[in-house]
């Protein structure tokens, strides 16, 4: 993707890719018509703008005119269809589209609108032209579908805009938005939340609407970021007042919401609320992420406390400590010396989660060393320390002396304690193979960096030695290691073969020259 950002003229394609990141833009940038579009754009307006403009100008941009179409119709004729063919595929939920007979001829597991009763005022020229456009894509033979689900909500949610603004009465709209259970409870339209939540952005009385039936439907649909602060305010008021009692009830907004909903103005509703008590650590874990993402440092105080409890939920505590480094809050330093002077305080699973969310910039290498010599992982874990860790390790801004000082403390945690088992592969054997992922990613890095010192190549041996290549990040790492080590000079390949046997030697007795090289062959023979 970034190649193809160069391609398109770009000067800053890693800022684009960063936003693209950041504001879960990955679904207009699937294609490469639509990255070459993200990609015009952010050349006009130097940042990823809000989801609404992002829907809008997508919308805007794929109903274009094209040259030589069968008939005209302009870019307003082509969105004024759209939108009435996307509320009638939600209202009916049939989500293709049929293009033409043909796609009458086979078996689909659903059937298809039939897009000449819904456009009966358009010729069957016009409504070809508009399933021709790019909007809308492929499903199967002889059927369209619209690209992506955004789209079609928010178009749907449009339509009905411009019904109301033609004088449809509210009500009419309102019966299509809410419903009655069988119970007798007035809800949102479960089908319908993400239309009535884009509604809620245009129309207060939606709005108020949602608030007093179902408020996660302002959090978890539409653009919360086209909310006003007092807006977002009293939808997080009522959020916590609907939910905030009882246990686990099954809420999740999205991170992407999160992001957009979360702003400095809600600090003060966030600290009154926090205090009031909230028992649902769903409705507890939303606040701790809308600290860490809206940045609010006037809740760093609730962020340490969690953090430092050592009764509170994991993933609560992991949230918050997420929140103190958002924020920069002063007390890190202290919190890292915490978690390396008080064990009982932050158990393994804790220490491990806490050390990630640190690393590199606010623990030193000797810290975290210090912590990792207690610290264990279970074996057969896709975890923190064999997974997250060296991930960060290959890819964190990290100084050249901070990368060699890692390198050289994963290598000393890892041969401490270090046996041989004639009976087991590799015959060295480590109390930490949770870390030979990570050394060999400090060792792949500085290999990228062309360092080729002994101590370099002692490391690199070490890890090519131990590891058991169960993950496809590691074994790229280890057949970068081994294509360097191949291509050492002859005389540091005579020195790399003399130190490993002085190695072996440490923890394992030779008794003969050709055990001498049966023993150092397996590096050896992985780099022929």
């Amino acid at each position: 993707m970034r190649e193809f950002a160069v391609l398109q003229g770009l000067t800053d394609p890693d800022a684009l890719l960063t936003d693209i990141r950041e504001r879960d833009a990955q679904q207009f940038a699937e294609r490469p018509q639509d990255l070459i579009e993200l990609c015009a754009d952010w050349r006009e307006h130097h940042r990823i703008r809000s989801h609404r403009e992002q829907v809008e100008s997508n919308i805007a941009t794929k109903l274009k005119p094209r040259k030589k179409e069968s008939a005209e119709l302009s870019q307003e004729q082509a969105i004024e269809g759209a939108s009435r063919l996307a509320l009638a595929a939600l209202l009916t939920r049939k989500l293709t589209l049929r293009h033409s007979a043909d796609g009458d001829s086979i078996h689909a597991s659903e059937a298809a609108l039939d897009v000449s009763k819904i456009l009966l005022d358009w010729s069957a020229d016009a409504q070809s032209v508009l399933l021709e456009r790019t909007l809308l894509g492929f499903a199967s033979y002889g059927r369209v579908r619209f690209h992506h689900r955004s789209v079609l909500e928010f178009l749907a949610a449009k339509r009905l805009d411009t019904l109301l603004a033609r004088g449809v009465p509210i009500k009419s709209v309102k019966r299509l938005l809410f419903v009655e259970t069988a119970q007798g409870a007035r809800t949102v339209r479960p089908s319908m939340r993400p239309v009535a939540a884009w509604l809620a952005v245009w129309h207060q009385t939606i709005f108020d609407e949602i608030l007093k039936l179902d408020p996660a439907t302002i959090l978890n649909h539409g653009d919360p970021q086209s909310l006003g602060p007092g807006q977002r305010i009293r939808a997080l008021e009522a959020y916590v007042a609907r939910y905030g009692q009882g246990g686990w009830r099954g809420l999740s907004t999205p991170e992407i919401q999160v992001h957009r909903f979360a702003c400095p103005e809600l600090a003060a509703s966030v600290r009154l609320l926090w205090q009031g008590g909230i028992e649902n650590p769903e409705v507890r874990t939303l606040l701790l992420r809308l600290i860490a993402v809206g940045k609010l440092t006037e809740c760093a105080d609730i962020a340490r406390a969690v953090a430092n409890d050592a009764g509170e939920d994991i993933r609560e505590r992991t949230l918050a400590i997420e929140a103190m480094v958002q924020i920069k809050d002063e007390q890190l330093g202290a919190l890292v010396a915490s978690i390396e002077a008080e064990p009982d305080r932050w158990p393994d699973v804790m220490a491990r989660r806490a050390v990630i969310e640190l690393f590199p910039r606010h623990v030193s290498v000797e810290q975290l060393s210090n912590i990792l010599s207690r610290v264990q992982e279970h074996p057969r874990s896709i975890g923190e320390l064999s997974h997250r860790l060296p991930h960060e390790s290959e890819s964190a801004l990290l100084t050249p002396e901070y990368l060699d000082e890692l390198r050289q403390a994963l290598s000393a945690l890892v041969i401490d304690g270090m046996t041989w088992d004639r009976n087991k592969f590799p015959h060295l054997r480590t109390r930490r193979y949770h870390l030979v992922p990570a050394l060999s990613a400090a060792c792949r890095r500085q290999e990228t960096a062309n360092i080729r010192s002994d101590a370099w190549i002692a490391s690199s041996l070490l890890a090519v030695r131990l590891s058991k290549e169960e993950y496809s990040t590691e074994r790229d790492a280890l057949a970068s290691l081994r294509r360097a080590l191949n291509e050492l000079p002859p005389g540091a390949r005579e020195r790399a073969f003399w130190e490993e046997s002085r190695f072996v030697a440490s923890v394992h007795k030779i008794n003969s020259a050709w055990e001498r090289l049966f023993d150092l062959s397996p590096w050896r023979h992985s780099t022929d």
